[in-house]
This record gives C-alpha cells, sequence and structure tokens, in this order.
C-alpha cells in the first residue's frame, strides 16, 4: 500500500465502514473533523496494508495502524497491537475478497514480529462472524461495539 497513493481508496474505506449499514450516518467532512474517526484516514510510518485489486479496480483495503495511548482508535488495545481496519467496497462483498485480505494482512503482520492485532465491530455488524471464525476474541465491549484482538505465533 502507498499512503499517498491510496490515500482516496482509504478515504472511501472509512466512509463505507461508519456507515456499515447503508444508511449515511456520517459525511466524508464529518468524519475528516472527528478527532476519532479522522484518525483512520492517517496514515503514519510504522503502518501498513494491502489493496486487494481486479486489474485496476480496487476491491477492497485492509490497513493496519500504530496509535498513540493518548489519542487512540476505537479498537486500541495496546501499542503493540496495531488496530486494523478493513473493507471490501460495496459492489465486491459476499465474494471472500475479505477473508483473502484478513489472511493476508495478518501473514504480513507475522513476518514484521507484531504481537497481536486489534479491532472495533459494532453490534449487528455480520463482519464479527467472520472475524471471530478466522480467532479474533472479543477483549471488551463498549456501548455501541465489540474491541477484538487477534493474538500472533511469535518465534
Amino acid at each position: 500500500m502507498d499512503p499517498a497513493a491510496d490515500r482516496g481508496l482509504i478515504e472511501q474505506a472509512c466512509y463505507e465502514n461508519f456507515n456499515w449499514t447503508g444508511i449515511e450516518r456520517f459525511t466524508r467532512a464529518q468524519i475528516a473533523a472527528h478527532p476519532i474517526m479522522g484518525h483512520y484516514t492517517e496514515f503514519g510510518p510504522r503502518d501498513f496494508g494491502l489493496v486487494a485489486v481486479d486489474g485496476s479496480v480496487p476491491l477492497g483495503v485492509v490497513w493496519c495502524q500504530y496509535a498513540d495511548p493518548a489519542h487512540p482508535g476505537y479498537g486500541f488495545v495496546a501499542i503493540d497491537a496495531p488496530e486494523l481496519n478493513i473493507c471490501v467496497f460495496v459492489d465486491h462483498r459476499g465474494r471472500g475478497i475479505g477473508t483473502a485480505l484478513l489472511g493476508e494482512i495478518v501473514a504480513v503482520a507475522t513476518e514484521r514480529g507484531v504481537a497481536g492485532l486489534s479491532l472495533s465491530v459494532e453490534a449487528g455488524n455480520p463482519a464479527i462472524d467472520l472475524y471471530a471464525r478466522q480467532g479474533w476474541r472479543t477483549v471488551a465491549t463498549e456501548e455501541y461495539a465489540d474491541v477484538m484482538l487477534l493474538a500472533l505465533p511469535r518465534d
């Protein structure tokens, strides 16, 4: 993933993720201006990610972000467990792309020696079933979301 070239994809992914129900709850401007939501559109020097494509058509994106504990994201667990964000774009869902992206990013994180990955998923989001099948465990339940963690193998 090239943070500069893929910024538009990350912004689109954030828009779709925060509006996962299909109803626009947040505009792009609201996401960008929000102190927590806006964080997800930024890409730091240690962050990493992947884009799934079919030819030149982006199908989905996954990225992992390290957070400052003073300004954590919704799924923050620990400084050594970057928060995972994933989005399969609406027209490409239900084809196994999310499962493939998760597998690939877990492999990249494992190669990098990452101890674990965290994420936040809102109650009712069907993606929670995908995460559970992949070994993610709920470590906290907030008012509207679960925080999940995937421990990664270490040498």
